[in-house]
């Protein structure tokens, strides 16, 4: 890898730190740091997977873990409930048959229902990762499998759950800072100091 990253380190982050605010991701976590990588110049949309992809493959070549919740909250159709999580961004052009393991969950949120879905995808396949990107705000990857079962967590806090579970059990959660729009691209990844020393 010969990119020229900007990176950025945070030990401890329940205090200010340079990369962005923790709290809604982090509640009751301890001993978390992050290390984020910001390509300059390169959107979001089009470079998002590349800057993943660096990063994640100095600790791991194989598959790569994800998490996704959609938002807004679906309305409680019978096509909704049908589709579920991964039939949905299916429609928005990802190809499904390059994700393994898919798991789709529905759970009664505000206004409507919270859809989360999890799934395993080649660190080799090439696009499905940016199409992800450019569809799903609250998206999530990680090194390791969550140690729980995820069937019987019948709560609408799934995706806190599987974020805290990889940090505890000493993995590393990545995802893209900023929006859709941004005109530079950053990654930030999440773990104890000891798993995030190689990507520092």
């Amino acid at each position: 890898m010969t990119t020229n990253y900007i990176k950025r380190y945070s030990e401890n982050l329940n205090i200010k730190n340079n990369i962005t605010n923790f709290n809604e991701i982090l509640a009751s976590v301890e001993g978390i740091s992050a290390v984020s990588w910001e390509f300059l110049g390169h959107s979001r949309r089009e470079f998002g997977e590349k800057i993943l992809k660096d990063m994640y493959g100095i600790i791991n070549n194989d598959n790569i873990n994800v998490m996704v919740q959609l938002s807004p909250e679906q309305p409680d159709t019978a096509m909704v409930n049908y589709k579920k999580t991964w039939g949905i961004i299916g429609d928005s052009g990802v190809n499904l048959d390059n994700i393994t393991e898919k798991k789709s969950f529905i759970d009664m949120g505000r206004n409507g229902l919270i859809l989360t879905g999890v799934g395993s995808i080649p660190i080799t396949v090439e696009g499905n990762i940016q199409k992800l990107i450019n569809s799903e705000r609250e998206l999530f990857f990680s090194n390791i499998s969550p140690c729980f079962d995820f069937d019987s967590s019948l709560n609408i806090g799934r995706l806190n759950q599987w974020i805290r579970n990889i940090l505890i059990n000493n993995g590393i959660v990545f995802y893209l800072l900023g929006y859709f729009d941004e005109v530079d691209s950053e990654v930030v990844a999440l773990g104890r100091k000891d798993a995030l020393i190689e990507i520092m």
